[in-house]
């Protein structure tokens, strides 16, 4: 500590105490009870609003991230196609039931045996089929088997395809396969295996196993996947009829499985699962180690614990910092009361997040995510570091001399609090300027830590004096802290003797004895009897810094340079789910399996050719809040995805032009744009690859495996819808007698030929849609197909395809499969395409291509959407954002041609057709997260100076810091890329919060450096780390204990936090008291260097000396006004 002679020659003459400081020096105990109050009143509320069932933390969306940016167009377009599908759920004109009736459920299984190590083996395989057996022989397994529905009925059955003895269908993996190719018992793999890669199964196994298997090179595989699909409902469908009152009613007229329903028996089906085979499950996994099996089973989300138990450790963070606060300030009462401020500022700023803060649609947000749970672990250290500040400023002024108690708090009051709300503002602009950022999870961090640090700053400069005060007053004489701790006598400092030194305050009376006076001469005027042997920072590290300055500039700037070159070469990396797991969890074992061990065609990523939503306004989210957002595709299977469709009303699916567009539009994918590298399609497969074959030459899937199998290829159901039209089946003999107005009965799509008239035996030829003869022989006898409908002269034939205007037919190849034509009318078209959607497995392969809305009565209205489907080379876990962004702005530049093409060439009943990616909306994320931190940092630096420069007076001052932050921040950026991290979404954010903790260290060093009046820059710095070092030190290590706890997170993402935060504190505190004391020492401004009033002053002046000329000319004319009167 400096001696009193120095301090003196430091510090400004005292200021005039306020009404404020009056009021808290004469009512020491009425304003320390108002005080507390006032905050306790922050927690009484909070009780108060949870006892009246108020939410006032939604802890359902702690384990939110808030990455979504609801009107962002690749976002719209995935909340339009997701609640689309919801919407329009009908089955098609009542013969089928509601598309909402099952929820598979997969439970999926992952055996690892190690990389070295084939799965492929009579052992790996029957330990697959071993632990397959544990979940479907289990007693209870058969009443959750995944169900179908008995169409017109819509009864519940067992699946009759390929089952078990309890009739649940068997697993998808390569056990069921080696059953199916007849190696039940694993004898003969290897050619069993060269069997399967040869059958239509082939694309399914090299799904369930590694992506380096290669049946010729590599016929290995040390994972093998298993899926074992179970599911609701788990009853008939008059159980949910009656359940809904809707009691021997039609139930295909009817969303009789409603989202209730659904979320109940998902929820019984998880807790079936976790607690029927919580042993089996830990006994399957190994930690990571090898051979191990992990697991992944509906609902399952360990995240939520997880992140509960790791935020549950903000009670050791306090009570570190509770015990270090204890440590330095020596007072368990002030300690007490510290923790008792920072701990209401949390309720304080929450009841304003909650409640209060304007939002777009009224007031508050309810969306307290992880983010702003990770909030509180910063708060601890900033309202630890105002403690000390303040603490520090008032001890320091003990040897002040001042006249009154009033004196020495005013004179405190405005150097503490000078410097901490330099400090607050600064930290809270760093954390508001993420209200910048597009996404919502970064705003409301960003909204909610700044809250806390100003609801913490208003609670230091209010109760925490008055706190100060009443300790000094009525408990600084007590010799163990309450008198509570006699037993303990060691965990308390005890508090020094003191003396007197003999002097009067000015102002006291001599004869005045009252007990209050001699109080406060004893708090003002009292000395420490034991003086302090030096300060180590003014008298040993002071005059080394100002040896070295020079080196040790050289030294910050080399390292300075180095992180530099990395900083340039960071790049954004997107968030995969499984990174915030730590390594030997199961949902990371399993989740980095499945992302990165598996071939991409095993979760091939399609691009969606969506007809019949509004392709510039696909979705509205009404008076939405933002914080309620929930993106599409939704993360489980319960989540609603917000928003409503907007459908095109025009959109009729039942017209020549639109089935002649929908069947183009697939050869034109096909043919012109698959051969186009940057739309990066799997050229491998043609259209519907599933129908290729003479077995499937009708346009019908089967109910075996193909009718279950990947989407691959381009999925276009109305070509196979034209295959299956394009049958003849039964043929009947018709006479159409000379001169007839009668039309012969045909079926199918004709030959598309463009020049009918060139084919040398047409007899007959649909002219415009009537018979017209071409030759003067009369037609006694025609073969034609039954089960048509009759045509008559003039009909409007416009058939289930376009045909075009001249159709010829002879007499032979009118009798062709491929040749013949059906005349039905449009309302005829969603009959017969049902009937199609019945037949073999065309129903569980189709049902996500043709979507269905109902009317009032809850029956079939029309058809709302349609789609076709692209496979792409990218899989659904792509994480190269700019490769897949390139992708997708192809195909949306493809698109809007497209559109352009129909606006000018096409007619009212064809379509527009927008672009879906389901990865677009996390791509964009990623591409987002560099650009939204570094305006975030840029902002926040800009307005940083501008406070500093207000706050210091001096814009070089103020510069100099930024400099010093900006090298801080630089050096951050230059770890994210030396250590792999990249520039996700939580360096986005904690990049800025550096600018926050560096400008804290800055500022209490500029204030010192600027308060000193010292004519040196050598004595300026000496003088500002006497009296800011310790107490920078001090705030160091309190917010790297409030926050270093994180680094025994289970969460990766927390541990990271921790890491950051630490570095963040290490490297703030050597820049400020190395780099920047140093650059002070070498350029920092002397005399009026800098300063503000060099600009302002002479204006002042000015007004000052125009004033005064004003006075005396007032004065002058109010005399000679007296003297005039005086002479009347």
């Amino acid at each position: 500590m400096a001696s009193s002679d120095e301090d003196e020659g430091h510090i400004h003459e005292h200021t005039k105490p306020s009404a404020f400081h009056m009021f808290l020096t004469a009512h020491v105990r009425t304003a320390f009870g108002t005080f507390c109050f006032c905050n306790f009143s922050f927690m009484l509320v909070t009780i108060l609003l949870l006892g009246m069932g108020y939410d006032v933390i939604d802890g359902d969306k702690i384990t939110k991230i808030g990455l979504e940016i609801p009107t962002d167009t690749y976002q719209e377009r995935a909340n339009a196609y997701e609640t689309a599908k919801e919407e329009a759920n009908f089955g098609l004109t009542g013969v089928m039931c509601p598309r909402s009736e099952a929820k598979r459920a997969p439970l999926s299984l992952i055996l690892d045996l190690g990389d070295d190590s084939n799965a492929l083996t009579k052992a790996g395989l029957e330990k697959l089929k071993e632990t397959e057996e544990t979940f479907m022989m289990q007693a209870e397994w058969s009443d959750r088997c995944t169900l179908l529905y008995n169409f017109p009925t819509c009864d519940v059955r067992k699946i009759n395809l390929v089952t078990d003895p309890s009739g649940c269908l068997l697993p998808n993996s390569p056990v069921t396969l080696f059953s199916k190719y007849g190696d039940p018992n694993f004898e003969n793999i290897a050619t069993t295996l060269q069997y399967i890669m040869a059958s239509p199964d082939a694309a399914s196994f090299l799904s369930y196993i590694d992506k380096d298997f290669d049946i010729s090179t590599n016929p290995k595989s040390s994972l093998l996947k298993s899926i074992i699909l179970y599911g609701t409902p788990f009853h008939n469908v008059t159980y949910y009829m009656d359940k809904l009152g809707l009691k021997n009613q039609d139930p295909t007229h009817f969303e009789y499985y409603t989202t209730d329903f659904v979320v109940d028996e998902l929820d019984e089906l998880n807790a079936y699962t976790s607690t029927t085979f919580d042993g089996d499950f830990d006994r399957m996994y190994n930690k990571g180690n090898t051979p191990s099996i992990s697991y992944n089973y509906v609902n399952y989300n360990p995240l939520q614990d997880l992140v509960r138990e790791d935020l549950s450790k903000i009670v050791i963070s306090m009570a570190f910092v509770f015990f270090y606060m204890w440590f330095s300030l020596g007072s368990f009462f002030m300690t007490c009361c510290g923790m008792f401020q920072i701990l209401c500022s949390f309720f304080g700023a929450n009841l304003v997040y909650r409640y209060m803060w304007p939002t777009s649609d009224g007031y508050g947000y309810d969306y307290f995510t992880l983010f702003c749970g990770l909030a509180m672990f910063v708060i601890m250290g900033i309202g630890a570091d105002d403690v000390f500040v303040y603490w520090d400023t008032w001890v320091a002024s003990k040897k002040g001399g001042y006249g009154s108690t009033a004196e020495r708090l005013s004179h405190v009051y405005g150097h503490a609090v000078n410097a901490m709300l330099v400090t607050s503002v600064t930290t809270v602009i760093s954390f508001f300027s993420n209200l910048s950022s597009s996404f919502i999870g970064v705003q409301t961090f960003g909204l909610f830590a700044g809250l806390l640090v100003t609801v913490n700053f208003v609670s230091v400069c209010t109760f925490f004096p008055a706190a100060v005060l009443f300790y000094e007053k009525y408990l600084s004489e007590t010799r163990f802290c309450f008198g509570l701790f006699d037993c303990v006598p060691n965990l308390c400092r005890k508090v020094t003797r003191r003396k007197r030194n003999g002097s009067k305050q000015v102002g006291d009376s001599d004869e005045d004895e009252d007990q209050e006076e001699k109080e406060e001469e004893n708090l003002n005027v009292d000395s420490e009897e034991e003086e302090e042997d030096g300060n180590w920072f003014g008298d040993v590290y002071a005059p080394f810094l100002e040896k070295r300055k020079t080196a040790i500039l050289a030294v910050f700037f080399v390292v300075w340079a180095v992180f530099l070159v990395g900083a340039c070469m960071i790049t954004p990396t997107p968030l995969e789910i499984y990174t915030l797991f730590p390594p030997g969890n199961n949902f990371y074992s399993f989740t980095k399996l499945a992302l990165t061990r598996f071939p991409g065609e095993a979760n091939p990523l399609s691009i969606h050719l969506v007809f019949g939503l509004n392709v510039d306004d696909p979705v509205d989210y009404g008076n939405m809040k933002e914080e309620d957002f929930v993106p599409g595709p939704a993360a489980e299977i319960t989540d609603e995805v917000s928003g409503t469709p907007n459908f095109e009303r025009s959109f009729n699916m039942a017209t020549i032009d639109f089935q002649r567009q929908f069947v183009d539009l697939c050869e034109e994918v096909d043919t012109v744009l698959k051969p186009d590298n940057k739309y990066l399609m799997e050229k491998k497969y043609g259209i519907n690859p599933q129908l290729d074959g003479l077995e499937n030459a009708t346009g019908v899937l089967d109910d075996t495996s193909k009718a279950t199998g990947k989407a691959y290829g381009i999925q276009c159901f109305m070509k196979g819808f034209q295959q299956f039209q394009n049958v003849s089946k039964d043929d009947v003999d018709i006479v159409v007698p000379e001169g007839s107005d009668m039309t012969p009965e045909v079926n199918g799509v004709p030959d598309w030929s463009s020049d009918p008239s060139s084919v040398d035996s047409c007899r007959y030829c649909f002219d415009g849609f009537i018979v017209s003869k071409l030759t003067n022989e009369d037609v006694i006898l025609e073969h034609v197909v039954s089960n048509t409908t009759r045509v008559s002269k003039g009909c409007n034939c416009m058939g289930i395809f376009p045909v075009p205007e001249h159709v010829c037919f002879s007499e032979f190849n009118y009798l062709d499969a491929g040749n013949p034509f059906k005349c039905i009318n449009s309302n005829l078209f969603t009959t017969s395409l049902t009937n199609y959607m019945a037949v073999g497995g065309n129903q569980n392969w189709w049902v996500d291509y043709v979507y269905a809305t109902k009317d009032e009565d809850n029956k079939f209205e029309r058809i709302a959407m349609s789609e076709i489907t692209v496979q792409t080379e990218l899989d659904v876990f792509a994480t190269d954002a700019w490769k897949g962004m390139d992708m997708v702005n192809a195909w949306d530049d493809w698109a809007d041609a497209y559109n352009k093409r129909v606006d000018e060439e096409g007619t009212n009943d064809m379509a527009k057709v927008m672009v879906y990616c389901s990865s677009a909306p996390k791509w964009r994320q990623t591409i987002l997260l560099m650009p939204a931190a570094i305006q975030g940092v840029i902002l926040s630096l800009a307005l940083s100076w501008i406070v500093l420069v207000i706050a210091c007076e001096n814009w070089i001052l103020a510069s100099l810091a930024i400099v010093t932050i900006t090298m801080i921040v630089t050096i951050v950026f230059g770890f994210l890329t030396f250590s792999g991290w990249g520039l996700g979404l939580l360096e986005g954010i904690l990049v800025v919060l550096v600018i926050g903790f560096s400008v804290d260290y800055t500022v209490h060093l500029s204030d010192s450096y600027k308060a000193c009046d010292d004519v040196t820059r050598y004595g300026k710095v000496k003088y500002a780390l006497e009296s800011t070092g310790f107490s920078i030190l001090s705030g160091a290590i309190s917010t790297v204990g409030a926050a270093g706890i994180m680094l025994t997170a289970n969460i990766a993402f927390f541990k990271k936090f921790g890491t950051f935060i630490f570095l963040t504190i290490i490297l703030s505190t050597l820049f400020s008291l190395g780099f920047y004391c140093a650059l002070l020492a070498t350029v920092g401004p002397l005399g009026r260097q800098g300063r503000l009033i060099n600009f302002y002053g002479r204006f002042l002046t000015g007004a000052k000396e125009h004033m005064e000329k004003e006075m005396e000319k007032a004065d002058r004319e109010k005399k000679a006004s007296s003297e005039m009167k005086g002479n009347v």
